[in-house]
């Protein structure tokens, strides 16, 4: 007899050998929960767009690539460079908020776009979401050279001229 309460294990996303508050570019996809198409309304993409460029405020050593903001998800490289706020000191002396690590970044998007949307349900009677905003978890790839970063580029610019083939668009 299978344990009712015994769930598998999540399957990692992040490398676990992997440092993510390290100088480098990552390519970020972060989804809704369900796929539902939340987004496909100024209102509620400008919102996200505001919350995405706040990131670089939140964390001071980090600077945006390509981004685009689809119906139900989002994607955007996101590149950590040297942390100004170091400066001489060692890591040990730095105030937390100036470490940027990309779960840590994520996190605080998706917690400070849900409030907005919320906020937004509440007062200006946005569609409503089931549960939860966003999927728990995200997809991300480390990339690691040019040709990856213009294929990556490239993807992003072209997404919304895809969006009308791709699965994920119920309409």
């Amino acid at each position: 007899m299978v344990d009712k309460f015994y769930k598998e294990p999540r399957k990692r996303m992040r490398l676990e050998w992997y440092d993510y508050s390290m100088e480098g570019a990552y390519f970020i996809t972060i989804c809704t929960l369900s796929r539902d198409l939340l987004f496909d309304f100024k209102p509620a993409s400008d919102m996200v767009e505001s919350y995405w460029n706040k990131i670089a405020i939140k964390f001071s050593d980090v600077s945006f690539d390509e981004f685009v903001i689809m119906p139900n998800h989002i994607h955007g490289i996101l590149i950590v460079g040297a942390d100004p706020c170091v400066g001489p000191s060692t890591l040990q002396t730095v105030p937390s908020s100036c470490l940027a690590d990309l779960p840590r970044m994520v996190q605080w998007f998706k917690t400070m776009t849900t409030n907005a949307y919320l906020n937004g349900i509440k007062r200006d009677n946005w569609r409503p979401f089931n549960g939860k905003l966003w999927q728990r978890g995200y997809y991300e790839r480390i990339i690691r050279g040019e040709e990856e970063m213009n294929a990556l580029r490239k993807y992003i610019i072209e997404n919304p001229k895809n969006w009308d083939k791709d699965e994920e668009n119920i309409r």
